[in-house]
């Protein structure tokens, strides 16, 4: 399963890989705010629920795995920023 990570230029289309993130999702959430990305849940190659999160700096272009875990709703979960400190998780 891709763990892939890409930069899209919208103005030229070039494409730049960059760090591979720890775990292939698909069905997760994604959410940026400051210099960072964050990825959460999601389901792996054999349909089970990925319960870690990851983090991407940008201008360090690293991925870490955080603590958090969504262990029950981690599937087709939405998620916001609140107040560029919070994410808000829901449904899934």
């Amino acid at each position: 399963m891709p763990k892939s990570c890409l930069i899209i230029d919208i103005d030229t289309g070039i494409i730049a890989v960059k760090a591979d993130m720890f775990v292939g999702r698909f069905y997760h959430a994604v959410v940026h705010t400051g210099n960072y990305i964050f990825v959460i849940g999601g389901c792996n190659t054999n349909y089970e629920g990925v319960s870690r999160c990851e983090r991407y700096s940008i201008p360090v272009n690293k991925w870490i795995q955080l603590p958090a875990r969504f262990d029950e709703y981690g599937t087709n979960v939405s998620l916001v920023v609140i107040k560029k400190r919070f994410l808000l998780a829901f449904g899934g």
